[in-house]
């Protein structure tokens, strides 16, 4: 945390954060509070044997999807 703070107090000295940016990060960082703990929730109920097969499904998909939406640029 205090390599975070120590980040915030570097981007406000040189002008990049900026206190509308500040507040969107506060707002994001509170919003995810929810999702973190939900996400604890289903971790737990998850088997050890289980998850790398999702995380592998996960990236496979995600691989596939990122490719699908260059597929454009790929083709040239």
């Amino acid at each position: 945390m205090v390599v975070h703070i120590v980040k915030a107090i570097a981007y406000a000295i040189f002008g990049t954060l900026t206190l509308p940016l500040f507040g969107y990060g506060i707002l994001i960082g509170i919003a995810a509070f929810p999702g973190n703990w939900l996400g604890n929730l289903v971790l737990e109920k998850i088997s050890l044997q289980l998850f790398p097969q999702l995380v592998i499904v996960f990236v496979l998909f995600s691989g596939v999807f990122i490719l699908w939406e260059q597929r454009n640029i790929l083709m040239l």
